[in-house]
Formats: structure tokens, C-alpha cells, sequence
């Protein structure tokens, strides 16, 4: 898997703080684009809690903030995750 960071990489470890994890909409781009499968979703009043797997490592689990509506946000929705370059942290 090919990454785009805005430096380079130090090790194979990085790091992304889950409100740099958007969920995109169809014709949305971003740096870095993952397919996902949500498995959790829980709405606390101004954001929702997802835990997701995504198809590129599905032994990882990710879990991120969505702000806005949570229509759609269920367990078994297939989406597509972004994260900016800049978003990603080596953590070496």
C-alpha cells in the first residue's frame, strides 16, 4: 500500500487522531482513500462514534468521530475513508 504523507517516513508505524478520518462522499477525494466496512456505530448528540474495518488491513480496527447527520451510519455499510497527508504521524 502506497501512502501520501508530507514528509517522509521513518518507519511502518503511524499514527492518525480519529477526527482527521473523514468519511468521503461519492466524487469526494482526499490524499489518502481507504474502503471500510463499519461494524459499530454509536450517535452521541453532536458527532458518531464509528468502528470500522478497512479492506486493506481488516485485522485493524479503526474507530473515528463523524460530524453532521448520522443517516446511513449503520453496521454493514460499505464507505470510503479519507486522511490527509498531512494528518498521518510517523511514530518512530
Amino acid at each position: 500500500m502506497r501512502l501520501r504523507t508530507s514528509e517522509p517516513l521513518k518507519s511502518s508505524t503511524l499514527g492518525v487522531r480519529p477526527e482527521a478520518i473523514k468519511v468521503l462522499d461519492d466524487g469526494q477525494e482526499a490524499d489518502n482513500v481507504f474502503a471500510a466496512t463499519i461494524e459499530k456505530a454509536t450517535f452521541l448528540g453532536n458527532m458518531t462514534v464509528l468502528h470500522a474495518r478497512l479492506e486493506v488491513a481488516p485485522d485493524q480496527p479503526v474507530v473515528f468521530e463523524a460530524h453532521g447527520p448520522a443517516d446511513g451510519l449503520e453496521p454493514g455499510r460499505k464507505l470510503r475513508l479519507g486522511i490527509a497527508a498531512g494528518d498521518l504521524k510517523d511514530l518512530a
